[in-house]
């Protein structure tokens, strides 16, 4: 905590005109979207001359790799150990994540982001055996709430269950290990393209190469004609089917989600045996299969330019809601309390972003057991821990 204070201290007490250019870039990203900054924004924002943006960043993705570098190893660390993470100023924290998510298709970004991602995680206290595990969830948690913020601000009322799992001790990871891992107790149903089941032709070939050209390039980089030529299609084949490009991303993302829900409602036909924990995880295992990697890039990109974009969160918000009634029915089919199925079903609307931005980093979620976090946060939430003291 105390060297993220001092590297903020230092970067709002720089008021030099490079200095002014940071904060400015930082400022509009939040504002703005990572993808919408121009040179002339910053010049406008920070009041110096064009110059200074040329001369010492070369361009905006220089501008914010730079932030990146004073701010992004402190904030990082933050966000993957600390309890309370409330001293970092609201719009940074934004900008952060959306450099953080956009490094991956962005050399300039990722040659900063990466390196500091990999000493960060090097430098983890590990002298715990529960440390790594609540430094992921932690993070995956954190990213997942303030991706989510635009199109769901009540992604904020997780902030009790972030607190939860950031009290978790290690001890507790001890107690619910086990050395089967949930995806080895049962089969997994195979994971799916979610446009397999589109007749027409058409119609999915223009779903999936909006998700390839998305995935690859960020949404603002996309257009109705490279989603064509990515298709093999003419711009005059789509337009009977989709007005616009907004219409087509509208569809594309309905489907995806609607059949991920269904994807995962399978998943919990197949371990309705286990405990809910355990089934929690199952879909978790099933959410980092390899083939989910190109969706789950494509929805980080509708969460990342949903900052900018107050119609595309709104479409984003319709489409998860559109799916609680299926979520709903899935999740009071693992026998969880009722109680919770309000908690859980924003979960499940949320928890995507987090998970495809912690993998998309490289950090090793994908090979850790998630169900002592998950059974800690049951235990939690139904009480578990408070009667199980009172009778010890």
């Amino acid at each position: 905590m105390e060297h993220f204070q001092s590297a903020l201290e230092a970067f709002d007490a720089d008021h030099s005109p490079q200095g002014r250019v940071l904060r400015a870039g930082l400022n509009l990203i939040d504002t703005m979207g990572v993808d919408s900054v121009t040179v002339a924004a910053i010049l406008g924002e920070a009041k110096v001359a064009r110059g200074t943006v040329y001369a010492h960043f070369g361009d905006v993705f220089g501008v914010f790799a730079t932030a990146w570098s004073q701010l992004g190893a402190p904030w990082l660390r933050l966000m993957m150990t600390a309890p309370d993470e409330d001293s970092m100023p609201s719009n940074y924290r934004s900008a952060l994540v959306q450099i953080l998510c956009a490094a991956r298709r962005a050399p300039v970004l990722n040659e900063v982001v990466q390196p500091d991602v990999d000493r960060v995680w090097s430098e983890l206290d590990r002298t715990g055996s529960g440390s790594e595990i609540r430094a992921l969830w932690l993070l995956v948690m954190r990213l997942a709430r303030d991706l989510s913020l635009p199109a769901f601000p009540e992604a904020v009322t997780l902030n009790p269950l972030i607190a939860v799992v950031a009290a978790m001790p290690d001890e507790f990871v001890v107690q619910y290990e086990s050395a089967t891992r949930t995806a080895d107790l049962v089969e997994l149903p195979p994971v799916l393209s979610p446009f397999e089941s589109e007749t027409d032709d058409i119609t999915r070939r223009l779903m999936k190469a909006a998700v390839e050209v998305v995935a690859s390039s960020g949404l603002t980089s996309a257009s109705m004609l490279r989603v064509c030529r990515s298709a093999r299609l003419t711009p005059g084949a789509a337009t009977p089917r989709f007005k616009d490009l907004r219409a087509l991303h509208a569809h594309a993302f309905g489907v995806s989600l609607a059949d991920l829900v269904r994807q995962n409602a399978a998943v919990v036909a197949k371990t309705r045996e286990l405990l809910v924990s355990d089934q929690s995880a199952a879909i978790t295992a099933s959410s980092l299969a390899p083939q989910r990697a190109q969706w789950r890039r494509y929805r980080q990109e509708f969460h990342i330019a949903s900052f900018a974009d107050p119609d595309l969160a709104a479409m984003m918000r319709e489409a998860f809601i559109a799916t609680d009634e299926a979520s709903i029915t899935a999740i009071r089919a693992t026998g969880a309390p009722e109680s919770l199925l309000p908690l859980m079903v924003l979960f499940t609307h949320v928890a995507a972003a987090g998970v495809g931005a912690v993998d998309g980093i490289g950090l090793p979620l994908a090979n850790i057991d998630d169900r002592p976090v998950l059974r800690w946060l049951l235990d939690t939430l139904t009480g578990t821990h408070a009667a199980g003291t009172a009778q010890n």
